[in-house]
């Protein structure tokens, strides 16, 4: 007689944004690496003022540009400022997931924890059971997860295009952390912080 194995009760959560503070790292990393740019910091401000609406797509490519245009505005290497933001990002995030470590730890006794990220700079960031995944496309890691034999209870994360269509689109439900309306209306469950998150959660 043929077994059939149950499947992986799974929680996908998004790293920058989600379960660290992406705009805090990124702010404090862009002040230690143009401190007297003026130019670089008011630009900094209308990307971020874009990218806090939650909507737009979050590359490789696209963080790429931007700290290669703050470079060349500034009169900087453009490959010594990459190396140096990649530095820095690798160890503020590390420190971020150790922090909230312990809020997640109970989620780890129930379920399976896939924290996955499109930021390259996130490769080999782990700390105990929380390990980062490194994917450029995050609808084809969910995917992955479904044809191994994951049910995927949520995607969790604080984007638009990044996570919430990402769970439209392989058929999950989504969790958005944020404030956009609109994202919240086409989401499964909406909250404003990651805490509230992990209690709603832990009370599943």
């Amino acid at each position: 007689m043929t077994q059939f194995k149950s499947k992986k009760k799974t929680i996908v959560f998004d790293l920058d944004g989600t379960l660290s503070d992406f705009e805090r790292i990124d702010h404090e990393i862009i002040e230690k690496l143009f401190p007297n740019s003026k130019l670089v910091k008011f630009v900094d401000k209308i990307a971020w003022f874009v990218n806090k609406k939650d909507v737009l797509k979050n590359t490789m490519p696209i963080l790429i540009l931007r700290l290669g245009f703050y470079a060349v505005m500034s009169g900087k290497n453009v490959k010594k400022v990459l190396n140096m933001y990649r530095q820095e990002y690798f160890f503020k995030t590390y420190d971020a997931i150790s922090k909230i470590y312990q809020q997640l730890l109970p989620l780890y006794n129930k379920y399976r924890i896939r924290i996955i990220s499109n930021n390259k700079y996130s490769k080999g960031i782990q700390y105990k059971k929380a390990k980062v995944k490194y994917m450029s496309s995050k609808l084809k890691f969910v995917n992955c997860l479904k044809k191994n034999n994951h049910d995927i209870i949520y995607v969790v994360g604080n984007n638009l295009c990044d996570d919430v269509l990402t769970a439209k689109l392989s058929n999950n439900k989504s969790i958005y952390i944020g404030k956009n309306k609109f994202i919240k209306f086409i989401s499964n469950e909406t909250f404003e912080n990651i805490n509230s998150v992990l209690d709603f959660l832990n009370n599943l």
